[in-house]
């Protein structure tokens, strides 16, 4: 008769899936903490099963995550730990100057001798710009002084070679009696 067969009527062991119907077992059914890893199929959970948030860096294996698993442009400046950056990790040639600040664009910074004159921009260098006394007569080219260059009154007699002047360098009538003495 109905309700006639109770749970000490049924042998330990005796009720087996075959005796059960499909979906009849809920989770109302399942004792608390009682379903553990074992009773999970392998690929059964996912991330569907997961809450958002439910993942914390105490779950991650060391070495877990990899470059393949960060976003494009998701490890910023302020993800990077003081001086982790060294010189290994910066491609030849990234450094350009618009990197360097105003205080280490000096010239304490360039090689002895670094410099040639391939680098000047034509007409980059001004009178300004030499040492004095730096033109001598080696830097000067053959018959590179000409009379537009001599100041006025600035050749005297120290400046001319013995015999040096001759007749034909003489005015007409640039010689008068005062220059000439009575012998």
């Amino acid at each position: 008769t109905e309700g006639s067969v109770v749970g000490r009527h049924i042998e330990v062991g005796a009720v087996q899936p075959e005796h059960l119907t499909p979906g009849v077992i809920g989770g109302e059914h399942i004792r608390p903490s009682s379903v553990g890893v074992g009773h999970l199929l392998p690929d059964s959970v996912s991330s569907m099963q997961l809450q958002d948030g439910s993942v914390t860096a105490s779950k991650l294996g060391e070495g877990a995550v990899g470059s393949e698993h960060l976003a494009p442009e998701a490890v910023t400046g302020e993800h990077l730990a003081e001086g982790s950056v060294e010189s290994r990790h910066i491609a030849p040639g990234e450094i350009t100057l618009q990197h360097l600040s105003d205080e280490v664009r000096s010239s304490e910074l360039l090689l002895d001798s670094s410099i040639d004159g391939s680098k000047l921009a034509p007409k980059s260098i001004g009178s300004d710009r030499l040492a004095k006394g730096a033109v001598g007569g080696v830097e000067l080219q053959n018959e590179a002084v000409d009379s537009s260059k001599i100041a006025p009154f600035s050749i005297q007699s120290r400046h001319l070679e013995e015999e040096s002047v001759q007749s034909y360098h003489l005015a007409p009538s640039s010689i008068g009696s005062e220059h000439l003495t009575a012998s």
